[in-house]
């Protein structure tokens, strides 16, 4: 019984602890937010290729041009999956 309970645990606290990742989405539907911009080219609104809404980032680049984020865009590194070793002691 005590070994099952074990078992179950570590599989319940490894979904918990790999199922961390937050996201953050950006809405274009009014504006474009502040913080995103460009360092040569323009950007727009633009409604013929969207994703989810009714808008999107249209980025019109120049050459050598940069899209620059002073906004969280919800990046975390990949981490390895957690595994915790386990003993099983057969009585």
């Amino acid at each position: 019984m005590k070994k099952t309970f074990l078992i179950i645990f570590i599989f319940i606290l490894n979904h918990f602890l790999s199922a961390q990742n937050t996201s953050t989405h950006e809405s274009f539907e009014e504006n474009i937010p502040k913080g995103i911009s460009a360092t040569g080219g323009n950007l727009e609104l633009d409604s013929k290729r969207i994703k989810d809404g009714n808008y999107s980032l249209k980025w019109n680049w120049v050459s050598n041009d940069t899209l620059v984020f002073k906004t969280s865009i919800g990046y975390h590194p990949q981490r390895p999956p957690l595994t915790l070793p386990v003993m099983i002691k057969n009585n």
